[in-house]
This record gives C-alpha cells, structure tokens and sequence, in this order.
C-alpha cells in the first residue's frame, strides 16, 4: 500500500456528461501539480463501462479489484454525473483518517418524486444524500436530514456514492465479513430491499465503520438540464418556507373573518 495514494473508481454506461469530463480533467491536472495520489501507482482508476442495471455489479467488481490489484490506500468513487472542484480528493483526505473516519462523502443531493401534477407532471424535491435508517414495524428505510450542519462533519447512518473515499482496509474488512458483495442490494426482514449504496452503508452499520459526510465539500449533480446544488436545495426550501407562510397567514385571516 502506498500512504495517500488512490484510485478513482468510475462506472459508466459507455459516456459522460460533459460537467463531469471538464471537472475530470481539471481534477487529474490538480493532482499532477500537486499531492500526484493518482499518479504514484498503475491503478489510478478503476472503471468500467456496464449497461443497464449494471451498476451493483459494476461495484462490486470495482471494490474487489481495489482489494486485489491496486496498491493505493484508498477508493474515491466518482459519478460520471457529478460536478467537483479540481481539489476534491485532497479536501476529502483532509477530513477523513483510516481509523476514526475511513469513509467521508462529499454534500450531494437527489431527487424524490414530490407528488403528481396536472397534464402528467410530476414534482421533484431536492434532498441532501445525508440519511438515518429508520425501521418501522412493517418496513424500512432512510430518512434525509434535511438541516444539516452547513461546513462541518456530520456523522450519518447512509449517503450515496456519487463522490465518497473509503479506506482500503474497510473494503478488506467487509470482504471478509461478507463475501463479494459489497454492493449487492439488501433484503431486510421487513421485506424493503435497498439500493446498492445504502445497502453499503448498511453494511458498515454491521461492521461498526463510522460515516461521515464533509459538508464544506461542495457538487453538483447534473439532471439534465436542472444541477442539484447547495445553492438550488437552499432555493427551494425558501420556496417552502413561503408557501407554508402564505397558508397559514391566510388559515389565520380566515379564522379572524369568522370568528
């Protein structure tokens, strides 16, 4: 293992969006002018083009051969969708450490259906990807904080793997514990099976790996036309904070006018 080396783990259905591509190679020309992580060994990525539904197995065949072919220290997973600044790597080793914080994501942020609308619209919601596990009686799931702690670590029970380093010895770690499947999805007892990277995190629950998610560590998420930022969630939370005001304010007028 070479200390503060890493591979770039990268799946992609055979293209790029454009955002990613110039972060990419702005990110590699960073490296090349300063820590060189990538550069220090053959293995400075990790990629490999799957079709779809092939994102699990594109997983797990990039975890194992960051157990078994790459001498680096650690895996930085990067979605081919993501927007990043030149220095992410080097932002993210800063704030993490192979014991107390061997997993440490970037703030990124998804989308959830919020509802239809007419003429068979439907709403999304930006959610930060910075969740709890929450286990009801009869199913399961993740929670979003929603009001996070702006520039800080915050420790979490699940993120996604859009931009995320994990210390090699984890992935060794869960190897032994669980077999080739790092990725593969999880069918809790409730009967709720989970996405590939929330069954990681749900993995790491079941080998006690601390995760965090480094908040002062900024993307963006390109959904065709709309990037999912820190800027756009702050956006739309304003949006709901007003629309809640306008109804109550009118709740209350109208309980006024008729009282």
């Amino acid at each position: 293992m070479i200390p503060g080396s890493v591979s770039i783990g990268l799946i992609h259905p055979g293209n790029v969006h454009a955002t990613f591509f110039a972060r990419f190679i702005e990110l590699i020309l960073h490296d090349l002018a300063h820590e060189q992580r990538l550069f220090t060994h053959d293995k400075f990525w990790l990629q490999g083009q799957y079709g779809s539904g092939g994102i699990v197995q594109g997983r797990n065949d990039i975890a194992l051969a960051m157990c078994d072919t790459s001498d680096a220290e650690w895996l930085m997973w990067l979605d081919t969708d993501m927007g990043f600044d030149p220095d992410i790597v080097d932002q993210l080793i800063e704030s993490a450490d192979p014991i107390e914080r061997p997993v440490v994501g970037a703030l990124c942020f998804g989308q959830k259906n919020d509802g239809g609308k007419p003429y068979g619209a439907r709403w999304m919601k930006t959610q930060p990807t910075i969740y709890e596990f929450v286990v009801l009686e009869d199913q399961a799931g993740v929670t979003p904080k929603f009001s996070y702690d702006r520039d800080a670590m915050v420790k979490c029970g699940a993120t996604g793997s859009a931009a995320i380093l994990i210390h090699r010895t984890v992935l060794e770690k869960m190897r032994d514990v669980y077999g080739h499947d790092w990725y593969t999805p999880v069918r809790h007892e409730t009967g709720t099976v989970f996405s590939e990277d929330l069954s990681f995190c749900y993995r790491l629950a079941g080998i006690d790996v601390p995760l965090y998610v480094n908040t002062a560590v900024k993307t963006t998420h390109d959904k065709g036309g709309v990037f999912l930022d820190e800027e756009q969630f702050d956006r739309e939370r304003r949006l709901i904070e007003l629309e809640t005001h306008r109804r109550v304010d009118v709740f209350a007028a109208d309980y006024a006018a008729g009282s």
